[in-house]
């Protein structure tokens, strides 16, 4: 098992550049979620996902641990992106 600071920083970008981060369900098993197809999150207290296509998900993480880990891959993503760029 993955310890909590390893799944925290298992964040990237699938061969189609979408978001994808580890969160762990309340069985305590890891899945892959595509944030592009997130509509909403909601902490009732519990840490509710809701997709596009109607599917929800419990998340054994924070609201804002989730939201932490989104933004830090985009700011490394972003970060990664200008280096690239030449002068």
């Amino acid at each position: 098992m993955f310890s909590r600071r390893t799944i925290t920083m298992r964040a990237h970008a699938d061969k189609e550049n979408r978001i994808v981060i580890f969160l762990t369900r309340l069985d305590k098993s890891l899945v892959l979620v595509n944030f592009d197809t997130v509509k909403y999150i909601e902490a009732t207290p519990d840490t509710v996902i809701s997709f596009v296509n109607g599917d929800t998900m419990i998340a054994v993480e924070s609201l804002e641990e989730i939201d932490s880990r989104v933004l830090q891959y985009k700011a490394r993503l972003l970060s990664l992106t200008r280096s690239e760029i030449p002068p």
